[in-house]
């Protein structure tokens, strides 16, 4: 009976954890919007600890911050912590797609080929069509013959931190068809196993996605004065 109730925690922590990142991707919860632990507590009929616990893994995959004296609230949204985002997706996601083409079976064409057809039948206005899965799938099968254990790990955690950026600003300010054109060209590149297309397609589909988010957050936060994107450049 000890080790049920020991091994019951971290479970519970997680759920609490994959309810709460629910709400913060779909925005649910706003950005800098305080997160009651009490409540959360009583309304799950749990103690305040598990909930502790959620928002901890939360903390860690900079969703939530913690505000001395205020307490744990959801993450702000800004244009760098978005540009440093799409700078490492490019960085770590162009050059894994570039070594993927020469990688490619014909089970992985055809697993690309199936992911975009699931993400193009999806609907990103209907929570659960699946589209936001799909979308990670259709990049994940891209990628995936070049991957690793840890780049696994830290795109996960960029895509999701992209994600929640795109659905705040990009499903009212983006085009779909654009973003699904690209995503056609992507899987052809990929079925021709040509590498330095493949790259200059998805360096090229990120940069785009960044502009519309870009556009949209400047949209949405007009009382906000935006400084000119620095001129950074992509190889550091």
């Amino acid at each position: 009976m000890n080790m049920k109730r020991l091994n019951r925690r971290p479970l519970l922590a997680e759920e609490i954890a994959a309810s709460l990142r629910t709400s913060i991707l779909n925005g649910d919860l706003r950005p800098g919007q305080k997160i009651a632990v009490a409540a959360i507590a009583r309304d799950m009929e749990v103690s305040h600890i598990p909930v502790r616990e959620a928002i901890q893994r939360l903390e860690a995959e900079s969703l939530v911050t913690t505000i001395p004296h205020q307490g744990p609230v959801v993450a702000d949204v800004n244009l760098e912590d978005l540009h440093d985002i799409y700078l490492l997706r490019r960085l770590i996601e162009g050059d894994a797609a570039r070594r993927a083409a020469s990688l490619y079976s014909d089970a992985d064409i055809a697993r690309i080929r199936d992911c975009l057809e699931k993400l193009l039948d999806a609907d990103p206005q209907f929570e659960e069509g699946g589209f936001w899965d799909a979308h990670r799938a259709f990049h994940h099968a891209i990628l995936q013959p070049a991957g690793s254990a840890w780049s696994a790990r830290i795109l996960n955690l960029l895509w999701q931190s992209a994600e929640r950026y795109h659905r705040l600003y990009t499903l009212v300010f983006g085009s779909l068809e654009t973003a699904h054109d690209e995503h056609r060209a992507l899987a052809e590149a990929a079925a021709a196993r040509d590498g330095e297309k493949l790259y200059h397609l998805l360096t090229t589909h990120l940069m785009h996605t960044e502009e519309v988010v870009t556009n949209g957050y400047r949209e949405v936060h007009p009382e906000i004065e935006h400084p000119e994107k620095s001129s950074r450049s992509d190889d550091v």
